[in-house]
């Protein structure tokens, strides 16, 4: 069996009901449970963390993965709130293949425990993580890497520098695949549209300050709100952009937002920095704390400006799919995007010294152009295969096959010589039901869980205060959970 762990963000209207219940998605349960037939398939165990104010983007890659894998895919998605505890009642050795979803910080125990990492290292089957954010405590990452066994990672680093970050000589047996951040979800292209020149909003961006220690492509994404509103100052143009945390929105008003805009600003995802040992963030931010007025530059200059660049992590970001899905055209600081995007075809593109911007206003009061920028980004993108979420999904299936099989056929734990393909029918299986209360939170693992939530509200200060009293009462409730 496998254990996958992911990260998602989609906008969809199946949110978990309540904190702290551990259920599977009720759609295409019916299909999932015919599929239990197939010998072929195999039984996955998703592991993910999703909540009312999930981005999009999680949800919607935690789902693909759920409903349109052809192995049968049992989730966990609530398992936060819990203290990071694995439900003691779910046997992991009915499970072909694990799957860790990105959604899950791993590098401490709040979204997985200690005893869940214990369960998860101890797993015979393929185990595969997600990761994005890569830039942060890489070696970290790596100590997790090798102390849960991942045997199949998909990271978002391009691949001509995955090895600078992932070496094989630190990672040996380690497969690992390079994967977007997002994809294309298809219930947007479904949704109709109005055409650009019937939409109030001429341009549109929402983005949130990120730390200096994330580099110059951090700081870009942030500064464009600001910059660009004073750059089109007079301009007479109707926008709606903000980099205040108050004024971000998630979900269906997100969704509503892009589809009521003509365009929208954006930068490619990712860092300029990777912080391998997690000195430049730590040293940065105590720099910043007591000089919270210090510009990027001289942050930059004092801290890291050797580490810039160095490894590069640019990337198209899944807000370039959404806006080409929702036919909304896309204003960008030029850039590589992954090579998907090709400017004045896809994209109408911005240099970063504005020294084009009278041409970018040009188009924008061009309904025509404008609205053609943005359909040939639906017709060649949106609706491109190779960006689907199927795509991904198959992808991801072919791996863990692969993987599974090469352990089968070496034979590289009794789990696998005991549990061959021709035996799999009289393994025991989950069933819808049987997987519900098995998935199902205990009472002392709720108790733990909302411990563990309010823990988390506690200033640093209290918490330091009271660490000495917290920390063998949760080693009682993990032991009794």
């Amino acid at each position: 069996m496998f254990i996958v762990l992911t990260h998602f963000s989609v906008k969809q209207k199946y949110r978990p009901s309540k904190v702290g219940d551990f259920y599977m998605a009720k759609q295409k349960t019916d299909q999932l449970y015919a599929r239990r037939a197939n010998e072929q398939t195999l039984d996955v165990l998703l592991v993910a963390f999703i909540h009312r104010s999930t981005a999009g983007t999680i949800a919607d890659h935690i789902h693909a993965v759920k409903t349109l894998s052809t192995h049968n895919v049992w989730t966990v998605r609530r398992i936060h709130p819990l203290g990071g505890i694995l439900p003691t009642r779910l046997d992991l050795s009915r499970f072909d293949a694990l799957i860790l979803h990105y959604s899950l910080y791993l590098l401490d125990d709040v979204y997985l425990s200690k005893a869940a990492k214990e369960r998860v290292a101890a797993f015979p089957g393929v185990k595969v993580l997600f990761v994005q954010d890569e830039y942060r405590q890489v070696n970290a990452m790596k100590d997790i890497i090798r102390k849960l066994g991942i045997d199949l990672l998909f990271t978002c680093v391009p691949e001509p520098e995955i090895e600078k970050v992932y070496p094989a000589k630190e990672l040996p047996g380690l497969t690992k695949i390079n994967t977007l951040t997002g994809y294309v979800p298809e219930s947007l292209l479904a949704r109709a549209t109005r055409p650009l020149r019937e939409r109030p909003i001429d341009v549109g961006y929402r983005a949130r300050k990120l730390p200096y220690w994330l580099g110059r492509l951090g700081v870009e994404k942030w500064r464009l709100a600001s910059e660009f509103l004073q750059a089109v100052k007079g301009r007479e143009l109707v926008c709606d952009i903000s980099a205040e945390e108050r004024d971000r929105v998630y979900g269906d008003a997100w969704i509503e937002f892009l589809s009521s805009c003509k365009a929208v600003l954006g930068t490619e995802s990712g860092a300029s920095v990777f912080d391998f040992s997690g000195d430049i963030q730590r040293t940065v931010d105590a720099f910043v704390a007591t000089h919270p007025n210090a510009p990027f530059e001289e942050v930059q200059e004092r801290f890291f400006t050797h580490k810039e660049g160095n490894i590069r992590h640019n990337q198209i970001s899944p807000r370039c799919f959404e806006a080409a899905a929702l036919r909304t055209a896309m204003i960008l600081l030029e850039g590589e995007y992954s090579g998907i995007l090709q400017p004045w075809r896809h994209y109408v593109p911005l240099k970063k010294d504005y020294s084009n911007l009278d041409e970018v206003v040009a188009v924008v009061r061009d309904p025509g152009r404008l609205q053609s920028i943005a359909d040939t980004a639906y017709r060649e993108v949106a609706l491109n295969e190779r960006y689907s979420y199927r795509a991904f999904v198959s992808q991801l299936d072919a791996a863990i096959q692969r993987v599974h099989e090469s352990m089968c056929a070496k034979k590289q734990s009794v789990y696998h010589s005991a549990h061959k393909p021709v035996a799999a029918a009289q393994r025991a299986r989950y069933t819808p039901w049987t997987f519900r209360i098995a998935a199902r939170p205990t009472a002392v693992q709720v108790i733990f869980g909302v411990l563990s939530t309010l823990w988390g509200i506690l200033p640093p200060r209290a918490q330091n205060r009271l660490r000495a009293i917290a920390k063998p009462i949760r080693s009682a409730l993990e032991r009794l959970a």
